[in-house]
C-alpha cells in the first residue's frame, strides 16, 4: 500500500507556492505522480438582486481562465523535477468547487488542500474542505499556510475506537511508516483509562505487524479537549496528527465536532483526515 497518486487542490487568488512545494515533496517520499486541481464557480448572484451584464460575466470567466493557465504553469514548473508524472485538471464552470474536487478525486489515493484558518463557506474561488471530507472517499492531508518543509518525524494518533479512526489510522499507514516516531493518543474519562490502555496495547500491536513502533498516551478528559490537543500536539513537537473526522450533514452543511474543526483549521502541524 502506497499513494501512488497524489492530487493537491490549489486556489485562485491564493499564494500557493508553499504548498505546491509540499506536494513536490510528498511526491519523492512516496514516488509518487502528482495532479494539480483548481476550481472555480461562476459569478452568484442573488435571486431578486437584479441582472448581471453578460459582457461582466465573460470577462470574469476570461479572468479566472487566465489564472488557471498561470497557476498550471507555476504548478508544472515547480514540479518538473519529481520522478513522477504530473497532470493538471481545472474548471472555472463548476457550481460548487467541493463537488467538482470529490469527483475528480477518484483517480487520487491522497488529497492535498491549504489547512483554512476560520470558520469556512465555499465561495467562488475556495472551497469548503470539510464539505470534500465528508463525501472524499480518500484520506485528505491539510497543510498550514505557513508550512513550506514537510517534516514527518513525529506523528500523532488522536484515537478513539470508532469506524473513523479505524479508518483513519489504515489510510494513514504509508505515512506512518515514514516517522521516527509514532503516539497512540486518547483523550477519555478518568474511569475508562484503564480500559483504553487494554485497547491501546491491541492497536499498537496491530501497528507492529505494519512495521511500526507506537507509544502510547491516554489523557484525561476536560470540558476543553480541543484545546487540550492543541497543548500536546505543540508540547510533543507532533509534524502530523492523524484523526478520524467526525460530524454530519445537513443538506449542503456540513457540521463538524469541535475536535474535528480544532483539526481542521490547525496552523501548527499538518494533518491527515479520513471519514
Amino acid at each position: 500500500m502506497t499513494y501512488a497518486n497524489l492530487m493537491v487542490n490549489l486556489e485562485l487568488g491564493a499564494d500557493n507556492h508553499n504548498l505546491i512545494h509540499v506536494a513536490g515533496q510528498l511526491a519523492e517520499r512516496f514516488n509518487a505522480n502528482v495532479i494539480g486541481i483548481v476550481g472555480c464557480s461562476p459569478m452568484q448572484m442573488p435571486y431578486g438582486d437584479g441582472y448581471i451584464n453578460g459582457d461582466l460575466m465573460k470577462d470574469e470567466l476570461d479572468r479566472a481562465q487566465a489564472e488557471m493557465l498561470e497557476l498550471e504553469t507555476e504548478f508544472r514548473t515547480s514540479l518538473q523535477s519529481i520522478a513522477g508524472s504530473l497532470s493538471w485538471r481545472s474548471s472555472a464552470i463548476c457550481p460548487s468547487i467541493a463537488d467538482y474536487v470529490v469527483g475528480e478525486a477518484c483517480i487520487a489515493d491522497l488529497l492535498i488542500a491549504k489547512a483554512a484558518d476560520h470558520v469556512e463557506s465555499e465561495s467562488t474561488r475556495h472551497m469548503n474542505n470539510g464539505d470534500v471530507l465528508m463525501q472524499l472517499g480518500r484520506p485528505m492531508m491539510l497543510i498550514p499556510a505557513s508550512c513550506r518543509e514537510l517534516h514527518l518525524q513525529t506523528m500523532m494518533i488522536a484515537w478513539k475506537d470508532t469506524m473513523e479512526s479505524r479508518r483513519a489510522i489504515y489510510d494513514a499507514l504509508p505515512m506512518l511508516k515514514k516517522a521516527t516516531k509514532v503516539i497512540l493518543m486518547e483523550i477519555a474519562a478518568l474511569d475508562e483509562q484503564d480500559n483504553i490502555k487494554l485497547q491501546h496495547a491491541v492497536v499498537i500491536e496491530w501497528l507492529a505487524r505494519h512495521q511500526i513502533k507506537a507509544s502510547s498516551l491516554t489523557i484525561v478528559a476536560t470540558d476543553e479537549e480541543a484545546e487540550k490537543l492543541r497543548e500536546i500536539a505543540t508540547e510533543m513537537n507532533v509534524d502530523l496528527l492523524v484523526a478520524g473526522a467526525y460530524g454530519h450533514s445537513r443538506i449542503r452543511e456540513w457540521v463538524a465536532g469541535g475536535m474535528t474543526r480544532e483539526i481542521l483549521q490547525s496552523q501548527t502541524y499538518c494533518s491527515m483526515l479520513s471519514h
